[in-house]
């Protein structure tokens, strides 16, 4: 205490309340940092103790804040008075103290000269004055730097990797707890703020803490992102970028579909069920989400139908029933996997076996068969009229299923009227498909019965004949004569009529009252046509002629041509005078009888 008033008195502290002493400056000068700026002053004291030509001598202090004795000199008139070092050639006394100026010019200003400044006088004897109470305050400001950001992984520090100068990269997994810290120097102290795409996460005051701190406690997927911390007050602004990858494992899997040349896409989910058109072309595309990219691949039971892949594509050319079942697809990465499940089920359209008739003891007989997923129904049709099923004098219709396979069959007992036409018909969810036969009575109201013997008579004078060709060509001339004998005996005529399969039975109507004039050949078998696609239409009609008579076990089903106009067709073979069959005849073997196709 009393250096401190030994002090005041040395330094004319007694009299700072002397109001014959006073001082005019700004109390508050703001400068950028590396700039300059004039500090105006001026001040007046008592004449006393000097006169005109005695030398005034100023200086500036800084004040330290701790004492007087530890201020220091930053500017005067006087060059024998030393100045401190942080401030030589950059404070200068301006103001000439003899005319009551004490202006200050601050160049090159540097952020350590912030602080309080006061001015001193001193002229003559008594003259000694520090102007203590007109301290004028100066505060160098500049943009925000040395701005960093930390990083905490689980409460342990990790250092991000580096992309360039001002970007970083952090690898973090899901579930961790993530704290970023950003820190910047900056006067007047700056704003901080933390982004994430262009979205405001947190900020701070300019009075507030010196750094920001950004809390992750659990990260998930949908942090992953580039981070920007910023310090900007009005002299500039400047920021720092972390790119933040959280790794995880697979998740959201999915699975779409299309069909055959179809670009439509169908979204399905775990444990459905997709039905599918046998034959169909299927692709099905598996996708997850995850990081870094899981593999895909596809499963069936203990089969693996695609190796691992980032695409996940399964394609399935022509699905078959075979390939029925649950198909997995499988995403993996280092960090985890995921499966789903779906069923695939493989459905067609009906597909008929028949119908198949034949006469026995009076009785029409017809057997019909289908096949399709799921199984069909089956049903006869006599005209206009459905039968359904039953059991009578008349007629009986049974109707039996098991597994893809439905089967009917039909007895009829009555008369038959002229051009009925019997149907089987099959359908389903997918399609439905009808094939019919034509119904020819004879004269007595019945399909007739000599047209079963007609067949094996017309195989055996065919062979005959074929026979007696052979013979011609061996033996001599003379033997024409004998042939052309044997043709003239055939004159009386027996006329067998095959009609083919179509649609009306007007047409052959009109052609039943025609007497051919000589014997025609049928015409040859066309090709079958080819088996339509399952994309295809699924309603299809086929119409087939009916035995008239018992044909034996393999009664000839030929569909008619898809598309072909509906027509009659028939041929008609004459053998006049038939001769009784010699000992040569040819045995007609069964097997051959089966192989034979009328058209």
């Amino acid at each position: 205490m009393l250096l401190q008033l030994l002090l005041a008195t040395l330094w004319g502290g007694s009299r700072a309340l002397d109001t014959r002493y006073r001082l005019q400056v700004q109390r508050e000068v703001r400068v950028q940092e590396g700039l300059c700026v004039l500090v105006p002053c001026s001040f007046s004291y008592p004449r006393d103790g000097w006169d005109d030509s005695t030398p005034a001598l100023g200086y500036w202090y800084k004040d330290s804040g701790v004492s007087m004795a530890s201020d220091y000199v930053v500017a005067v008139n006087n060059q024998k008075k030393w100045v401190h070092w942080s401030t030589r050639d950059r404070f200068q006394l301006v103001g000439d103290p003899q005319s009551m100026s004490c202006s200050l010019l601050i160049k090159e200003a540097k952020r350590e000269d912030s602080g309080q400044y006061y001015f001193r006088v001193e002229r003559g004897s008594k003259v000694k004055f520090n102007y203590k109470n007109f301290e004028f305050s100066l505060e160098v400001t500049d943009a925000p730097r040395n701005l960093e950001i930390s990083i905490s992984l689980n409460s342990a520090a990790v250092e991000p990797q580096t992309r360039g100068s001002e970007l970083s990269h952090l690898d973090a997994r899901q579930g961790q707890a993530l704290r970023l810290l950003c820190e910047a120097e900056s006067l007047p102290p700056a704003i901080l703020s933390w982004t994430l795409g262009g979205r405001v996460l947190s900020w701070s005051q300019p009075w507030g803490p010196r750094g920001l701190a950004l809390e992750l406690p659990s990260l998930k997927a949908g942090d992953s992102g580039i981070y920007t911390c910023t310090a900007e007050h009005r002299l500039g602004s400047l920021s720092r970028t972390l790119e933040l990858s959280v790794q995880y494992a697979p998740q959201n899997l999915t699975v779409t579909v299309t069909r055959g040349s179809s670009t439509v896409l169908e979204d399905l989910r775990n444990g459905d069920t997709l039905e599918v058109l046998e034959g169909q072309r299927l692709r099905l595309h598996c996708q997850a989400q995850s990081h870094p990219a899981a593999r895909l691949s596809w499963e069936q039971g203990d089969r693996m139908l695609s190796s691992p892949q980032p695409l996940g594509v399964l394609e399935l050319p022509g699905v078959g029933k075979e390939q029925e079942g649950e198909l997995t697809c499988l995403a993996q990465n280092e960090l985890g996997s995921l499966s789903i499940s779906l069923g695939l089920s493989v459905v067609s359209a009906p597909h008929l076996q028949g119908p198949s008739c034949s006469w026995e003891d009076e009785v029409l007989c017809c057997s019909c068969s289908s096949r399709a997923w799921p199984a069909p129904t089956l049903r006869w049709q006599l005209g206009n009229q459905t039968l359904e099923v039953t059991s009578n004098d008349t007629v009986q219709v049974t109707i039996s299923s098991g597994g893809p396979w439905a089967n009917g069959t039909l007895s009829l007992h009555r008369e038959l009227g002229a051009g009925l036409r019997l149907s089987c018909e099959a359908r389903n969810t997918y399609g439905e498909r009808s094939t019919g036969v034509l119904l020819i009575p004879d004269e007595k109201g019945l399909p007739s019965k000599t047209f079963s013997h007609g067949i094996f008579l017309g195989m055996g004078v065919t062979t005959f004949l074929f026979l007696c060709l052979i013979l011609v060509l061996v033996k001599t001339l003379r033997r024409k004569g004998s042939l052309a004998e044997k043709d003239r005996l055939s004159r009386r005529s027996t006329i067998l009529d095959y009609v083919n399969v179509f649609p009306g039975a007007g047409a052959l109507a009109r052609n039943r009252k025609a007497k051919p004039s000589s014997p025609s050949m049928p015409p040859p078998p066309s090709a079958p046509p080819s088996a339509p696609s399952p994309e295809a239409q699924n309603q299809q009609k086929e119409h087939h002629y009916v035995p008239h008579g018992p044909l034996g076990p393999g009664p000839s089903t030929q569909a008619a041509e898809p598309g072909s106009p509906d027509e009659v067709q028939y041929a008609t073979l004459n053998f006049p005078g038939l001769r009784p069959w010699e000992a040569q005849q040819p045995r007609v073997s069964h097997a051959d009888y089966e192989a034979i196709k009328f058209h």
